[in-house]
């Protein structure tokens, strides 16, 4: 089918799914210390200055993003096992990234107010059972 002429309109129009089921792979891998740079931004406070503070101190930042290259690095790997394995492409790119980024930083933010509320009945439990002691 050559793009020049009617000939390729009329087969998209006839048959959708020829287009529909297109797509150009131009997202190129990231090098690991551009993730590195990228997720030590991300984590940064001052970039999250409109959601909740994290409050990550500077050893722990730099293990988490370590760890997110690593995992992003063996994902890439797993989907290149699978196609070998299943011939279905897998396609993890930039955003792939960013989106495990931003979910790692819910994540944080939501197991630390769970667990700053359990801490807080857990010290409110505690009181009452000391202050039943000594009126016993």
């Amino acid at each position: 089918m050559s793009p020049i002429g009617e000939g390729l309109r009329n087969r998209l129009n006839m048959f959708p799914a020829i287009s529909s089921q297109c797509f150009i792979n131009w997202v190129a891998e990231w090098p690991e210390n551009a993730l590195l740079k990228v997720a030590d931004l991300f984590l940064t406070d001052n970039v999250n200055s409109d959601k909740e503070q994290l409050n990550l101190s500077s050893q722990d930042r730099a293990d988490i993003c370590l760890f997110s290259v690593f995992v992003h690095s063996n994902i890439t790997q797993q989907a290149e096992n699978f196609f070998q394995q299943y011939k279905r492409k897998i396609f993890i790119t930039p955003k792939t990234y960013l989106n495990y980024i931003s979910a790692f930083d819910k994540l944080l933010i939501e197991k630390r107010g769970i667990i700053t509320t359990q801490r807080n009945k857990l010290s409110g439990g505690i009181t009452k059972l000391t202050s039943a002691n000594d009126v016993i």
